[in-house]
């Protein structure tokens, strides 16, 4: 027995054990060996014996399968990931265990040649290379964007940011009905008030509720809390203004004309309403910055993978990456064609076959899966919508006549 390494933590009791029981033409203490060199004695051993209690990886009972050598090693830490069925695990506290699998793997030349076969095939998994490749995509999914517990975190937020605009409508559109009774019976822009019509701001605490909700209930129906993705700013801009004057013009053919006539001036709500599309339009470009930045670090980012290399599917995965503030980020593409699905095109990576769909939605944390296959294959679309259904994630279909 040979025992190979430089001398650790109370090495004097081993050496005084060894002594004790008269062992030293039986066990040799080698002391450390050069990387260089530990192949010849890798190659010597009849088994490598490796009972340790803590390791970050494991390296010696690898590289002595690579070596064609049996592996006797423990249960503990990373050494079960690393030798797998190629060897022999051992509680590392068991002595007799440890003995008797020593024991066992010496005096069974068929056991030996076993582990001899299955340690080779398993080193062949392990390459610096592969460690490199996996070390790089690891980084880089982190990098890209967050992985699919993230973006359910971000969806939640994303929820409570819709509930947080309206919130700050609410805000913003008292905080105008508050200016605009300033500038009219503050300051008496345009037109002096006359002392007989001057009402305190408690009179228009109603009004502004009233507003407030009527504003709201508008903003809906036109549909400024539901903007399509993509909608230009001017776009939102539009919706605001619109709603807001059909708010005010609402407001004061219901207040002014049926009920008060002459308690509040006519110029409040004009006020009222170019002072809350100045601030909710100024909000709406604050909003959107914001949203675009984070968009750029990959928070709140749709991940899509598209089926078919063809025309179409590279024309979607062109357009969606030339509109960044869109938040989608294309992980790749899958084809059926083994030609396609093993070539990437360009910055897009080829992903394999439609079958690796299941593995890959989950892998890569996608959200939104796009079909870019022709009609023909409409028994192929059914199963694949079947699948993201599956895996509840969007589908969407891009028509196409031909591949």
């Amino acid at each position: 027995m040979f025992f190979v390494g430089g001398k650790g933590w109370f090495y004097d009791e081993i050496f005084a054990l060894v002594e004790r029981l008269n062992l030293g033409a039986e066990v040799h203490f080698v002391g450390y060996v050069s990387a260089d060199d530990l192949p010849w004695w890798y190659n010597a051993a009849q088994v490598f014996v490796y009972p340790s209690l803590y390791e970050g990886f494991g390296l010696p009972p690898l590289e002595a399968m690579a070596c064609g050598t049996p592996v006797v090693t423990s249960t503990a830490s990373s050494l079960p990931e690393v030798v797998g069925r190629a060897g022999l695990l051992v509680d590392p506290t068991d002595t007799e265990g440890l003995a008797a699998a020593m024991a066992q793997c010496l005096a069974d030349a068929d056991l030996r040649a076993q582990m001899r076969a299955m340690g080779l095939e398993r080193a062949v998994g392990f390459s610096w290379r592969e460690t490199a490749r996996r070390t790089v995509d690891s980084y880089r999914r982190a990098v890209m964007s967050p992985g699919r517990e993230a973006q359910r975190v971000f969806e939640r937020y994303r929820r409570l940011l819709s509930i947080t605009i309206a919130v700050a409508d609410v805000v913003l559109i008292n905080l105008a009905v508050a200016l605009a009774y300033w500038l009219r019976y503050g300051l008496q822009w345009f037109a002096t008030v006359d002392v007989a019509y001057m009402v305190s701001y408690r009179a228009f605490i109603p009004i502004s509720i009233g507003l407030t909700v009527l504003f709201l209930v508008i903003y809906k129906l036109n549909g400024v809390y539901d903007q399509p993705r993509g909608a230009s700013w001017f776009s939102e801009v539009y919706r605001i203004v619109a709603g807001t004057a059909i708010g005010i013009i609402l407001a004061v053919f219901v207040i002014v004309i049926f009920f008060r006539p002459f308690l509040y001036s006519r110029l409040v709500f004009f006020y009222a309403g170019v002072l809350i599309s100045v601030l909710l339009v100024m909000s709406r470009l604050v909003q959107r910055m914001v949203r675009d930045r984070l968009r750029r670090k990959g928070l709140g980012v749709d991940r899509v993978l598209v089926v078919g290399g063809g025309e179409v599917g590279r024309a979607v995965m062109r357009n969606t990456v030339a509109e960044e503030t869109l938040g989608y980020h294309v992980v790749g593409f899958v084809d059926d064609d083994p030609e396609k699905g093993a070539t990437d095109i360009g910055r897009f990576k080829a992903l394999g076959e439609t079958a690796n769909l299941p593995r890959l939605i989950k892998e890569l944390a996608v959200d939104d899966v796009i079909i870019t296959l022709p009609w023909m294959y409409h028994r192929k679309i059914v199963s694949i919508i079947a699948q993201c259904e599956r895996e509840k994630v969007r589908v969407r279909i891009v028509p196409t006549s031909s591949r």
